[in-house]
């Protein structure tokens, strides 16, 4: 009715939250540590990656070869590669 009596108010059930201990705070300690390693592998990854272009890799040229020699990677540069893989999926 549109002059008439108003409708009642809903009543709504208050439950006790029931918090998963999977579920990660966004400004928790565990989210903060993660933020600060991702921002110290991304600095690796700025100094590293330019140091190899530029003193590991080009020293095959030298010799006349067409194919450079690279040596494999290095153990923390796989722990890098891992981090941000397991980064990517943290935000999907």
């Amino acid at each position: 009715n549109m002059f008439g009596q108003k409708p009642p108010i809903p009543e709504y059930k208050v439950a006790a939250i029931q918090k998963s201990r999977f579920i990660l705070l966004h400004y928790g300690t565990f989210k903060a540590g993660w933020d600060w390693l991702i921002l110290l592998a991304t600095f690796y990854v700025a100094v590293t990656v330019p140091y190899n272009v530029c003193f590991t890799v080009g020293w095959g040229r030298d010799e006349g070869s067409s194919t450079t020699s690279r040596s494999p990677p290095s153990v923390s540069d796989i722990l890098v590669e891992i981090l941000f893989i397991l980064g990517k999926n943290q935000l999907h």
